[in-house]
Parts: structure tokens; C-alpha cells; sequence
């Protein structure tokens, strides 16, 4: 179904296929099949053809693999160091021409895996969720899908296709291993994502907008209650037509924003998106603590 919450494992392209017969020695040539694997993995497409993601460098593999991912192939930089504590279906060794080959950063940091990402489930019920609006830039995908695994949000939502891939090299790096640790269901278009944020999580949407001319929006610390709520953060260009339509249509969804000073246009939306996503775990979780401090004195009158 369109919540199908992770890549498709389909036919496995030649390049990958061929890594099996790959020779133990250290790589070399650029043009061995680790390479050309490791190069399909940069793309969207051989992602989705095998199911597989590119991490780079060993803080993110170990991070990847403490999250629950399988390392199929790992590649190590030929200089003598050990290797890591983790396990691997395969253990190749390379030179630094290799390891840059395969990589999407220029600054490698030795290490590269192709890896199997853990098959999280949609939740059957959400109080916090984290709704992406055609956010292109991969590096605030990463950072924002970061702060709400840090902030223990239930899932995130990616709608449209101008939102760039949680998985791809750029966006798991920003995301320093926290895309494995939380649910992300995607969506072409908001009609689509409104049945499981409305229809089964039963969330009330709350848009960032940076607009405060709009009658019905409101700022952020003045929300009385952010439980039972997605949070969802645009592009800086603005919200998709979509959206808008539903911001009109429907009255679970609202905007709120974030007060500003004028020497500036506007954040950056992981910067803002951040905001929110802290801010709404801090009010739900201050709102528990009073609850039981009220709870105690109660016991002991």
C-alpha cells in the first residue's frame, strides 16, 4: 500500500549480483563491482531496486547497525586498521581511490557499507508525528528525522515527491543514524496522507508557516496542547497547493509560527522544524510531570 514503510526488495541489479565473485585482495580499479554497487546505491532508483542504502564512514555504520540494519558488504580502507565490532556478510579491503569512488562525500572517512535498513512498522496509534512538506534538501530531511527521533516522536510522514529521500546518502548522514529508528511512511500528496494522520491516528495538524497574516495562525508557545499532533514543516518557498487546500478545507489543520526578529526573513526549516518538534515534547512531557506532581499532593491530603 502507499504506506508501505520502506524501500521494495525487487530484482537485485547486475552490479550487486556481482559483488559475490568479487576477488578477496584489496580493490584497486574503480571499475571493480563494489564500485558500481556502491555508485547504484547514490541513486533513488537502485535503492528502491534492492532495498539496500550507502552509509558512509564507521560513526554512521556502527550507528546503522546498532538501529537494527544488516550490513551486506563492507568496505575498509587498505591501511592496516582493525576491523569493526560489528558483523558483515562481507568484508572487503580497498584503496583511497576506491573508498572515494563509492562514496557521495568527498571527505570519506574510510569506510563504506551496503546495508539492509530494519523494516519498521506503522504504528497502529501516534501522539507525536513529524509530517515533511516537499523539503528537498536532503541534509534538513536527515536533521529533522534526527531531532524527532531524539525527541521520541511515534513516526514521520514524507508527502510529495519534492521531498527529498530520507535514504539517501546526504539525508542519512544529517540524520547520524536516526532515519533506522523511526517509522516513515510516504505519501504522493496530502489527500493521501490525511487518511492515516486524520482517519487512523486521529492527529491534529498543526502547520509551521511562517506567514502571520493568516487570521487562524497562531504562535507557537501560545499551543495549548501539542498531544495528539503532526507537526508538519515546508520548504522555505513555501506550503504545496495541496496542503493549502486542506489548511482551508479542513479545521483539524491550522498553522502556527515562530516569532521572529525583522533583521532576518526567514529560519531554515530544520531550524524551525526543530523548534517545534522540541518545543511540543517539552510542553507534552512538562504537562505529565505536573500531572503527577498534582497526583502526589493529592495522595498525601
Amino acid at each position: 500500500g502507499r504506506e508501505g514503510m520502506r524501500l521494495s526488495s525487487a530484482l537485485v541489479p547486475s552490479a550487486v549480483c556481482a559483488l559475490s565473485s568479487s576477488s578477496s585482495s584489496p580493490i584497486t580499479s574503480t571499475s571493480n563491482a563494489v564500485v558500481k554497487a556502491a555508485k547504484e546505491l547514490r541513486t533513488r532508483k537502485g535503492r528502491e531496486a534492492t532495498g539496500l542504502v550507502l552509509l558512509e564512514g564507521r560513526r554512521l555504520i556502527e550507528s546503522a547497525v546498532d538501529a537494527g540494519c544488516h550490513v551486506e558488504t563492507l568496505v575498509l580502507r587498505d591501511d592496516g586498521t582493525s576491523s569493526p565490532r560489528y558483523e558483515a556478510d562481507r568484508v572487503v579491503r580497498a584503496s583511497e581511490r576506491v573508498i572515494r569512488a563509492c562514496c557521495d562525500t568527498s571527505s570519506p572517512q574510510g569506510a563504506v557499507a551496503l546495508a539492509r535498513p530494519p523494516k519498521l512498522a506503522t504504528p497502529k496509534k501516534a501522539d507525536l508525528v513529524l509530517v515533511l512538506d516537499a523539503v528537498s534538501d536532503p541534509g534538513n530531511v536527515g536533521a529533522l528525522l534526527r531531532t524527532a527521533a531524539a525527541a521520541s516522536f511515534d513516526a514521520a510522514v514524507a508527502v510529495g515527491v519534492e521531498t527529498a529521500d530520507p535514504f539517501s546518502p546526504k539525508a542519512l548522514r544529517a540524520a547520524a543514524g536516526a532515519t533506522f529508528r523511526i517509522p516513515i511512511a510516504r505519501f504522493p500528496t496530502f489527500r493521501d496522507a490525511r487518511r492515516l494522520l486524520r482517519d487512523t491516528w486521529d492527529l491534529t495538524v498543526r502547520v509551521a508557516d511562517r506567514s502571520t497574516e493568516v487570521d487562524d495562525s497562531v504562535p507557537y508557545h501560545q499551543v495549548k496542547d501539542w498531544s495528539g499532533t503532526a507537526i508538519v514543516v515546508g520548504a522555505e518557498v513555501g506550503l504545496s497547493p495541496d496542503l493549502l487546500a486542506l489548511l482551508d478545507d479542513d479545521d483539524a489543520f491550522s498553522r502556527v509560527y515562530i516569532p521572529i526578529s525583522d533583521r532576518v526573513e526567514s529560519l531554515n526549516a530544520a531550524v524551525a522544524g526543530s523548534a517545534l518538534l522540541l518545543e511540543a515534547r517539552r510542553r507534552i512531557d512538562e504537562g505529565k510531570s505536573s500531572s503527577r506532581s498534582r497526583s502526589r499532593t493529592n495522595d498525601q491530603q
